[in-house]
């Protein structure tokens, strides 16, 4: 008999996830009852595709928008103080220790923030109870066997039902990473719930162990006390050798133009406008296409930013498709570009993205060769496949395709071969599925 599976995703990317469109998928096929329990709000992404009758949604409404810009952050003041500060400065903050001052000026600035923002954490944190409220109810009304809570939302309201309600396994999917210390108040309550689930799931679903240890270390749980299963973010099946001309079509141009592909985010984390500046210099038969996992805007400045850049050399595909559509977009280009910044500024979610980065997983799936960042673990794969070309600065790039576009055949053969022993979802999905089934 059917295991039954409660999704817990709080978020609104579900229609661009492999991992999770995938997961949920398998489940299906194999006569598994899965409920996503997640929410409804106005959102850029895709809409989930169509699964079988034995996959329900169940979504609560709600208002409030998820923030995903990562603003660059202002650099900090010096701390020295020049002769004349110190002359007005009083005699009893002499007397404090620079230290407590430290801890006092940080506090200050803390509730001085959460205080400016109060309205939006107030309308934040009773979506987030009303969500929590909201899977209680939901898991009350059947009994499931695994209940999966993904990321910070997801994974909280878990946590919480698991504190009031009866729950024979429950999972943290940790895929997305949240640092603990957070600044406004709702962020470090639904963190610390967060945390709890990752302590005390039964099992932690991730990408691959680099990840693993990430999530753990940046949820103050420690890796050897905890049972992992490791699934990629990447896409089942084979695509083989499929002909797409969906790029030439959208922009109208013939087999002449080589076509390098940059799938998904445009921002400054895949530091899109030096990469859009980079291409600007190339021969002009080669076409930068930036293709984006939501519907974005010309009207953006970034994105004016970006076309300012590029020049005639970018061009830009804003509008998502479906998943099922997928194969058919990255077929349609030459070679797939795989970029990050190494700046920690970003937070701790971006690194570790060897096996946790959808585009590379795509990029293979479809025999693209991949020019790649270099950094610790796309090196390993890279080096290890030899299915493209490594990276360090931008103005690399432009030989990396010249060497790829020599040997092309071999690239891609490789790119296959990487695919199918290090990507294909299904043949990791296996050992997830024992554990539900067992």
């Amino acid at each position: 008999m059917g295991k039954r599976i409660a999704l817990i995703f709080e978020e609104d990317y579900l229609g661009s996830y492999p991992s999770f469109i995938e997961s949920i998928s398998l489940l299906s096929e194999n006569n598994h009852y899965v409920d996503v329990i997640g929410t409804s709000r106005t959102t850029n992404f895709p809409a989930p595709p169509n699964f079988p009758n034995n996959v329900n949604f169940y979504n609560l409404r709600l208002s409030s928008k998820i923030n995903r810009d990562y603003p660059i952050g202002k650099k900090s003041e010096e701390n020295s103080t020049t002769l004349e500060k110190r002359r007005n400065t009083s005699f009893l903050k002499i007397l404090i220790p620079t230290s407590l001052k430290s801890i006092i000026r940080d506090n200050l600035s803390l509730i001085k923030l959460n205080f400016s923002q109060f309205k939006t954490q107030k309308n934040l944190i009773l979506d987030s109870l009303k969500y929590i409220g909201f899977v209680i109810s939901r898991l009350t009304k059947k009994k499931y066997d695994v209940v999966i809570g993904v990321d910070l939302g997801g994974g909280c309201s878990a946590y919480i039902s698991s504190l009031f309600l009866p729950i024979d396994k429950l999972v943290y999917w940790g895929l997305e990473i949240t640092t603990p210390y957070q600044s406004l108040f709702n962020m470090r309550f639904l963190k610390f719930f967060e945390m709890k689930m990752c302590r005390n799931s039964d099992l932690i679903l991730t990408t691959d162990i680099a990840r693993a240890n990430d999530v753990c270390k940046e949820n103050d749980t420690p890796i050897e006390n905890k049972n992992v299963i490791c699934l990629p973010h990447s896409p089942s099946g084979f695509c083989g050798e499929l002909k797409s001309n969906f790029f030439q079509n959208l922009f109208l141009f013939d087999d002449k133009e080589v076509t390098i592909l940059h799938s998904g985010w445009i921002h400054e984390v895949m530091q899109s406008r030096d990469l859009a500046s980079a291409a600007s210099k190339w021969p002009n038969n080669w076409k930068l296409i930036f293709h984006e996992r939501m519907k974005r805007s010309t009207r953006e400045p970034y994105i004016k930013d970006i076309i300012e850049a590029g020049g005639d050399n970018v061009l830009l595909s804003l509008n998502p498709v479906s998943y099922d559509l997928i194969d058919q977009v990255v077929a349609s280009s030459k070679i797939g570009i795989v970029i990050y910044d190494k700046s920690e500024q970003w937070g701790s979610s971006w690194v570790s993205l060897a096996k946790g980065s959808g585009k590379i997983a795509h990029y293979l799936k479809c025999g693209k060769p991949i020019l790649c960042i270099n950094i610790p673990g796309f090196d390993e794969i890279i080096n290890k496949y030899q299915c493209g070309i490594l990276f360090d600065d931008l103005n690399e790039i432009q030989s990396g395709i010249s060497k790829i576009l020599q040997n092309y055949s071999f690239y891609s053969r490789n790119a296959f071969k990487c695919y199918k022993e290090e990507y294909e979802f299904s043949n990791y999905f296996k050992k997830f599925l024992d554990y539900v089934e067992h």
